[in-house]
């Protein structure tokens, strides 16, 4: 009985130091909120000296993002995984499609150094339908 005690204490406890460490671990969350009905490129330029960084809440990044599509902050570039919603005018918010692939398209990173010699990276990704964005691609 005692050996069972033993057991079932060493299998509690390397089961929640896995759990930790998975959570520890994870990649972040990046939950994109762009004006309702907004179609076009949003960009994402990070690690800006003098812009407010991104909003946390647990392991999601929160990006407010404005009616250009275009969102500036000092927050650095994470990896992770992506949804987009619509803000609706009462506050609410509506995912954007049933499947990522049906309204994101052309997503892509990029980094340089501007005339300041600063490092600048940025993301960007079409919001719209396949045929908006094949619109906007024969531009």
């Amino acid at each position: 009985m005692k050996k069972v005690v033993i057991f079932l204490i060493l299998f509690v406890t390397l089961f929640g130091i896995a759990g930790v460490y998975t959570a520890i671990k994870s990649p972040e969350h990046h939950k994109y909120i762009v004006p309702d009905g907004y179609t076009g490129w949003v960009k994402v330029t990070f690690d800006q000296a003098g812009y407010p960084p991104l909003e946390k809440k647990y392991r999601t990044y929160l990006y407010a993002v404005p009616a250009n599509g275009q969102l500036v902050t000092s927050s650095r570039m994470k990896a992770g995984s992506m949804q987009v919603f619509y803000l609706g005018n009462d506050g609410s918010l509506r995912e954007t499609g049933q499947y990522v692939e049906e309204s994101i398209h052309a997503m892509g990173s990029s980094g340089h150094i501007d005339k300041d010699g600063r490092d600048v990276t940025e993301f960007s990704f079409f919001l719209g339908s396949k045929e908006q964005w094949k619109s906007e691609a024969d531009k």
